[in-house]
């Protein structure tokens, strides 16, 4: 299994538990609805663009995730 499997079956399972932990009125979507009513347009924004990164939908140079994963790469790279 490689390390992206892995981090999304941590990242369904985290979910999976936190959803069933969860008091009336906090489950994720219901702090989105919250974050909709204040926010709207920044909400959408970032619903969409995550779910472009995810599909390669963006190039490279537009995808502000690869752009922060290239950020890392770079900093990694220099020494202390």
């Amino acid at each position: 299994m490689r390390p992206a499997d892995k981090a999304w079956l941590t990242l369904v399972a985290a979910i999976v538990v936190y959803e069933l932990a969860a008091r009336d009125g906090e489950l994720l979507s219901d702090g989105v609805q919250r974050y909709m009513a204040r926010q709207p347009w920044l909400v959408r924004a970032v619903i969409a663009v995550t779910a472009a990164h995810l599909m390669n939908a963006l190039p490279r140079r537009l995808d502000p995730y690869q752009g922060c994963h290239r950020i890392t790469l770079h900093y990694r790279k220099r020494p202390l």
